[in-house]
């Protein structure tokens, strides 16, 4: 039997965190469209639409959720107004053609849609309204249209956990600005269709080995010239050349995290004067590397650093939030936070610290929360040694005090928050190695 709806007012209402999940912030706030009525389809097994017949002049979100779906073509043609389309399921028969021409839809999220073979996607429709398009987790390895330019209005794409390796398909994406290629399996990276408006590229857990345009395989960045935020991260970058970031003077977010890289050459940073978050974590470096003056917040918890000694941040003057965590610092000269006025946040959890130098804080005036967790403090007065000590909270957890003279709190300043969690006896896995 068909079931009929012919809808003026909502079938299901929804909230709009149901498609949050997958639109931007921008996309959300540009067109809060989903807060007044959603379609929802939600089943364990099968959704047939040959059962369903959907009629609105109203609905402008449809939802779809269900371990299958069988004959969805052209069903969605009666909802003219139809602006964000959801659908998320295991399907043999369902692929992105057969949704009929979604001229209307402005975002549209199609996840987890095939089989476990490996897909080509043949694009046979246009989307002229389409500004954002998940095609994430589909087994995707190959993307095609017939179809002049299909998507001349996406502006942000995902196309993360799927079996890509090449940029075959960058001519059909013509105007984007977010692209999130992450777990895919590609080596190297040459967009080669001249000067982008990308600002947000995303290559997470790939198989990069070098940045730089005179290197192979490699990830050039020639034509990104508007990016702010570049992430590479959780690949197997060894090799960083000298000019790899020239032609990327606007970026302002670098996340090469859970790399394998032992050092940065002086220049390498050189034309990042925009640069406010730099994001190390996981690698191999020995020294804090040189870096632009205008970084704001600098990452490198879980590296191979055992000192910080008066030169390791001496040009960074603007640092605001600094993480030196799981990297077994034994060490931190007197004057190694000399010129860290600005400083607000410290992170040096995990080390293997058993005292600060007396003066070692005395120009972060600014400094606010200290992380000494699970070093090797026995004593409270090894940190806490002035009046004028300026910070508000300090985490102590981990460290084998034994007792706190009450006369240390004599010293201390007011107003204060110490966390000590006495007793605590494993030490969190801050990194992916042997404690």
């Amino acid at each position: 039997m068909k079931l009929s709806f012919v809808l003026g007012v909502a079938l299901v209402l929804s909230p709009l965190i149901v498609l949050a999940k997958f639109l931007p912030p921008e996309i959300i706030s540009f067109e809060k469209v989903c807060e007044n009525e959603t379609l929802k389809f939600k089943r364990n097994d099968l959704i047939d639409f040959n059962e369903i017949e959907i009629i609105s002049d109203s609905i402008e979100c449809v939802v779809i959720r269900a371990s299958m779906v069988q004959n969805a073509n052209r069903n969605f043609d009666r909802l003219p107004n139809l602006k964000y389309l959801d659908v998320d399921l295991y399907s043999d028969s369902l692929g992105l053609n057969s949704l009929g021409n979604l001229t209307t839809v402005r975002a549209l999220k199609f996840r987890n849609t095939g089989n476990y073979d490996v897909r080509v996607v043949e694009v046979q429709n246009e989307y002229p309204n389409l500004k954002y398009l998940d095609l994430s987790s589909n087994q995707i390895e190959k993307i095609t249209s017939d179809v002049k330019n299909p998507f001349p209005e996406v502006r942000y794409l995902n196309l993360s956990w799927n079996y890509l390796n090449s940029l075959e398909f960058n001519y059909i994406f013509s105007n984007l600005s977010h692209l999130d290629l992450s777990g895919n399996t590609f080596n190297e990276f040459h967009w080669n269709l001249g000067r982008q408006n990308l600002s947000s590229l995303v290559l997470d857990s790939n198989q990069m080995t070098a940045i730089g345009s005179f290197y192979y395989p490699t990830v050039d960045l020639t034509d990104f010239y508007n990016l702010v935020n570049l992430s590479i991260a959780d690949n197997k970058i060894h090799t960083i050349l000298q000019d790899a970031f020239a032609s990327t003077p606007n970026l302002r977010r670098l996340d090469l995290s859970r790399n394998s890289i032992k050092s940065l050459n002086s220049s390498t940073f050189q034309y990042l004067s925009n640069l406010e978050v730099l994001l190390l974590d996981g690698n191999l470096l020995s020294l804090i590397p040189e870096i632009s003056a205008n970084i704001s917040t600098l990452s490198l918890n879980c590296n191979n650093i055992t000192t910080v000694t008066r030169n390791s941040l001496l040009n960074l003057k603007t640092l605001r939030k600094l993480y030196l965590e799981g990297d077994n610092i034994t060490y931190i000269d007197v004057d190694a936070f000399q010129n860290q006025i600005l400083l607000e946040e410290l992170y040096l959890g995990g080390n293997r610290l058993n005292f600060l130098p007396r003066l070692w804080c005395a120009n972060m005036t600014n400094l606010r929360y200290l992380d000494l967790s699970w070093n090797k403090f026995t004593l409270l007065e090894a940190v806490t040694y002035s009046p004028n000590f300026p910070v508000n909270e300090i985490n102590m957890e981990g460290n084998p005090l034994t007792f706190v003279h009450s006369s240390t709190f004599e010293s201390m300043p007011k107003n204060v928050t110490i966390s000590l969690n006495i007793g605590s006896e494993q030490l969190p896995r801050l990194c992916n190695r042997p404690v």
